[in-house]
C-alpha cells in the first residue's frame, strides 16, 4: 500500500521540476533546467504538495555534472590553468574571505543562523553547498535560494558589465568538441559510477560529483575522450538536482522569505 503513494510523490516531483525547467528554458532564463526545476518543485511544496525527489536522483545528477565538467579539462586547458595557479589560489581565498564577511552581514540582517548564512554566502554550486550545509545544521531551503539568487545576478549582471566596460579577449575562443559515441558514453558512465563509489568510501564531500570529476579530468588530460555528454542528459541531471533543491522548501519559507531575500 505504501508503494503507490511513494511512486505518486516521485512522479509528481519529477513532473513539477521538469515543467518548471521547460518553462524557464522557453522564457530563456539563465540555468533554466536547474533554477526552473527548483522553482517548480518549491512552488508545489509550498502549495501543500508532498512530492519527493526520485531516489538516487541527486547522486545521478551529481555524477553527470561531474563527468561533463571533467570533459572540459583538456591538456591545453590544464596547462593554461597551471601557468596561472597563484592567481587562482589568491582569488579563491579572496572569494572565500568575502563570502565569510558577507555571511556575518546576512546573519545579522536576516536573523538566520551563522551556518545558514555561511553556506548561503560562500561561492559554490547550489546543490553542493546545500548538501554540505545540511551536515552543519544550515537551513537547506535558504541556502538553495541564496545561491540561486546569486547565480541569477552573476549571469545577468556580469555579461552586461563586461560588454559595456569594453573588455575583450585577446584570443579567439575555441570550444571543446568531442564526438558522441554510445559505447564511449557507457564507458564514461561506468567510470563515473566506480569513481563515485570509491570517493564515497574514502569519505570525500559530495563524492558523487568529485569522484567522477577527478576521474574524467584524468582521462581528458591523458587524451582519452570516449564521448561527449548529450545535452539531454545534462538537462536531465539539472532537473534532478533542482528537484532535490526545491523539495526542501515549505510553507515556513514564505513567512521568512521577504526579510531573507531583501537581506
Amino acid at each position: 500500500m505504501e508503494t503507490k503513494p511513494k511512486a505518486a510523490a516521485y512522479a509528481g516531483g519529477l513532473a513539477a521540476a521538469t515543467l518548471g525547467g521547460a518553462l524557464c528554458a522557453w522564457i530563456g532564463t539563465p540555468l533554466p533546467w536547474m533554477i526552473g526545476a527548483m522553482l517548480g518543485m518549491a512552488l508545489a511544496q509550498m502549495a501543500g504538495a508532498r512530492f519527493e525527489p526520485v531516489p538516487w536522483g541527486r547522486e545521478a545528477g551529481f555524477m553527470i555534472v561531474g563527468i561533463t565538467l571533467g570533459l572540459y579539462f583538456t591538456a591545453p586547458v590544464v596547462a593554461e590553468v597551471s601557468s596561472h595557479w597563484p592567481w587562482f589560489v589568491l582569488l579563491g581565498l579572496a572569494a572565500t574571505g568575502f563570502g565569510m564577511a558577507s555571511a556575518l552581514v546576512l546573519a545579522r540582517l536576516s536573523g538566520v543562523s551563522r551556518a545558514t548564512a555561511y553556506f548561503g554566502s560562500v561561492p559554490g554550486g547550489a546543490s553542493d553547498m546545500v548538501v554540505l550545509g545540511e551536515r552543519f545544521g544550515a537551513a537547506p531551503d535558504r541556502v538553495a535560494f541564496a545561491h540561486s539568487l546569486r547565480m541569477l545576478l552573476v549571469v545577468t549582471a556580469f555579461p552586461v558589465g563586461i560588454t559595456y566596460g569594453g573588455f575583450a579577449s585577446t584570443q579567439e575562443y575555441v570550444p571543446v568538441l568531442v564526438a558522441f559515441d554510445a559505447g564511449g558514453l557507457a564507458a564514461l558512465l561506468a567510470v563515473g559510477v566506480a569513481a563515485s563509489l570509491l570517493a564515497r568510501r574514502l569519505g570525500a564531500p559530495t563524492a558523487f560529483m568529485m569522484g567522477p570529476l577527478l576521474a574524467t579530468i584524468a582521462l581528458t588530460v591523458s587524451g582519452v575522450t570516449p564521448s561527449s555528454m548529450p545535452a539531454v542528459l545534462v538537462n536531465a541531471a539539472q532537473v534532478l538536482l533542482g528537484c532535490m533543491l526545491g523539495e526542501r522548501f515549505d510553507r515556513g519559507f514564505l513567512r521568512a522569505a521577504p526579510r531573507f531575500v531583501a537581506s
